[in-house]
């Protein structure tokens, strides 16, 4: 623990979240200084402001708050004891509605007309593959708990890579803007 107890893991989460964050508006000025469609200014835009709040979530705990949430409404319904009866079939309409969310935000059913459509389109899958994982965390699901957090850490391995996803193709969104204004 560091001061006011936050983990060394809950402050590198939010550095990471935060500097992705940074790289997803540095890429929506881009778009809004070159005049990039809206669809594109909208979609740096999205990015940044959810990896804000997701780094507000790790400091916050609020994942935590809405799990024991989820339990306590679960136990005053009485139907804590059938949890695993209910979250299955959740579980699994969650990942099946994220990866058809995944496809079709990420554009791969269609031609790319440009490099930059492809930064959007990675920036859009990796910012989606977090919000599944997300998703999946709040389930918690023993099943998909188990994968999520044994072994090799999956969570770690899925949040941290989506997270470069991101970062990655908003930094190549601005190279590839910057590129563009000096070869005019």
């Amino acid at each position: 623990m560091i001061a006011n107890g936050y983990s060394l893991l809950t402050l590198a989460g939010s550095t990471i979240y935060l500097t992705v964050a940074a790289i997803c508006v540095l890429a929506f000025i881009y778009a809004f200084k070159r005049d990039r469609p809206m669809a594109e200014r909208c979609a740096w835009l999205f990015a940044g402001g959810c990896f804000i709040v997701l780094a507000l979530m790790r400091i916050l705990g609020i994942e935590e708050i809405l799990r024991d949430l989820l339990r306590q409404t679960l136990l005053a319904n009485g139907t804590y004891t059938m949890r695993r009866t209910i979250q299955g079939p959740i579980a699994a309409i969650a990942i099946l509605t994220l990866f058809a969310i995944l496809f079709g935000a990420s554009g791969a059913w269609r031609p790319s007309r440009s490099r930059l459509d492809n930064a959007v389109r990675w920036g859009r899958l990796g910012l989606t593959t977090m919000a599944m994982l997300v998703a999946l965390r709040l389930i918690s699901f023993h099943p998909v708990d188990a994968l999520l957090y044994k072994g090799p850490h999956l969570n770690w391995l899925i949040d941290i890579g989506s997270s470069l996803v991101v970062a990655m193709a908003g930094w190549q969104y601005t190279r590839l803007l910057g590129i563009m204004v000096k070869t005019r």
